[in-house]
């Protein structure tokens, strides 16, 4: 995979006027020095749902690896945080606005299940997290939220 976006990116810089450094692979073709623009868009495409594919796998690989799920509770607002080390997203909750907290199973058009902990509000927002976690994992969170926030 990398060879070929190696090499789709070495094509496409001549287009944008950008010299190709000595150490890149340089493609050429067998009729001219530099591959025309339209091959070069085709290869794009071509690669593409490729490149995406292996991005997403190792995103999963490195959130399973060295992901974390935190959940704070300060005073009368929560936050939960779902990344990798200091990526990541943040999304609030008011502890006031809290109306459920429970396990949720969904399913895709395929028949897989996703299962997380859903954190509805009053608001009707919905704070779905933990679908990293296994369910021994899953369920003490759920457990340690419902503890800290009924008190």
């Amino acid at each position: 995979m990398t060879v070929f976006l190696a090499y789709a990116v070495a094509n496409t810089m001549p287009h944008l006027g950008l010299p190709i450094p000595n150490w890149f692979p340089a493609p050429k073709t067998a009729y001219s020095g530099e591959v025309s623009l339209p091959m070069t868009v085709f290869f794009w495409v071509y690669i593409t749902p490729s490149v995406l594919i292996s991005l997403g796998l190792s995103i999963a690989f490195l959130f399973n690896l060295c992901g974390r799920t935190e959940v704070r509770i300060a005073g009368h607002q929560g936050t939960v945080f779902t990344g990798i080390g200091k990526l990541g997203w943040k999304r609030r909750f008011a502890r006031s606005q809290l109306k459920s907290l429970d396990i949720h199973r969904s399913y895709d058009s395929e028949g897989a299940d996703t299962v997380t902990v859903l954190l509805k509000t009053k608001t009707g927002e919905e704070i779905s997290f933990g679908s990293f976690l296994n369910d021994e994992r899953r369920l003490f969170l759920l457990d340690a939220l419902r503890t800290s926030l009924i008190s």
